[in-house]
């Protein structure tokens, strides 16, 4: 069985730890996490991932521009942004 390489690039202690937990727990697949942008790209050259949840605001780099950096050295990297915004006017724009 060939292994999903993951990596989790989230500055949130929640959702990478709790979708690791569930990862792990599964055969075949290999799970990192990252805390920030410019480690997601470290670890991206390290790891060099199948896939990539990726959180849109990180410190030191943004989740966009680390998925650029990631897309261009490593093009079938697959990359699934992810994004949270508590404010009222977020939630309102895309609900109407």
């Amino acid at each position: 069985m060939n292994t999903v390489k993951i990596l989790l690039a989230d500055d949130h202690d929640c959702f990478p730890a709790h979708s690791a937990d569930v990862l792990d727990a599964q055969d075949g697949f290999e799970v990192v996490e990252s805390k920030d942008g410019n480690e997601a790209v470290k670890k991206a050259s390290e790891l060099r991932p199948d896939v990539v949840l990726m959180d849109v605001y990180m410190p030191h780099k943004n989740g966009i521009e680390a998925t650029r950096t990631i897309k261009r050295m490593w093009p079938s990297t697959k990359v699934f942004i992810l994004s949270m915004d508590p404010s009222e006017g977020y939630r309102k724009t895309y609900e109407q």
